[in-house]
């Protein structure tokens, strides 16, 4: 953060509708993890915005579907195809594996927040959310009315839904140029997704910067 301040400007997309036009440095968090509260709790002390995109499923306690297709791929020692994290095969899978598989698997998982810290979350003055799916679905695996079906904002049993900004950021980076289309039809202004800007009608289509835990790490494009 201090790197960061003294290099940029923090965008706050709250208190400007043109902030995707600006020059400046948007911190952006995936995923729900309940680390990423504690530091959006910092963030607040600071005054630096940021966007949460959580996966509300997962939020409310369902396995994560890349968290079951990274645990079923080290059991099995096979290698990882992320174009497998989808509704049909997170089901037939789960259908196949023993109780104690299924708690292994919670472990392995997370910790993501629940809805109480959800709540907390979303109170803080300078945390947005965003949608990033309901699950961590890769979405060239889905169908359109899949997609439809999993944004968050049109979702129904989840209140957190009318606290989703229309900022979406597709898991796994990446989402086609269709399913881009489809998702800007649905009132979304701005998807997060590939490495090059772009423009579908009233949604703008940016790249991020994906930034790990080391000091060392070579920055790189992602959705």
């Amino acid at each position: 953060i201090s790197l960061l301040s003294k290099n940029f400007r923090f965008i706050d997309p709250r208190l400007d509708s043109n902030w995707v036009k600006l020059t400046g440095c948007l911190l952006t968090f995936d995923d729900g993890y309940a680390s990423a509260l504690e530091v959006a709790k910092t963030l607040e002390v600071l005054k630096i915005p940021s966007i949460h995109f959580v996966n509300l499923e997962t939020i409310y306690g369902q396995y994560n579907s890349s968290a079951l297709l990274h645990f079923k791929n080290l059991r099995s020692f096979e290698d990882l195809n992320w174009h497998e994290s989808t509704p049909s095969l997170m089901e037939s899978t789960l259908l196949h594996m023993s109780a104690g598989d299924r708690d292994d698997l919670m472990q392995f998982s997370g910790p993501y927040m629940n809805p109480i810290q959800l709540s907390e979350l979303y109170s803080l003055e300078y945390a947005i959310l965003g949608d990033h799916f309901l699950n961590h679905w890769h979405a060239a695996g889905l169908t359109e009315n899949e997609v439809l079906e999993n944004l968050s904002r049109n979702a129904k049993g989840f209140p957190e839904k009318n606290q989703i900004q229309p900022f979406f950021a597709a898991p796994h980076g990446f989402l086609d140029v269709r399913k881009i289309e489809l998702i800007s039809t649905q009132g979304y202004d701005v998807i997060f997704s590939g490495t090059s800007w772009m423009k579908f009608d009233k949604s703008y289509v940016i790249p991020r910067i994906d930034m790990n835990n080391s000091i060392s790490s070579k920055a790189s494009l992602f959705g």
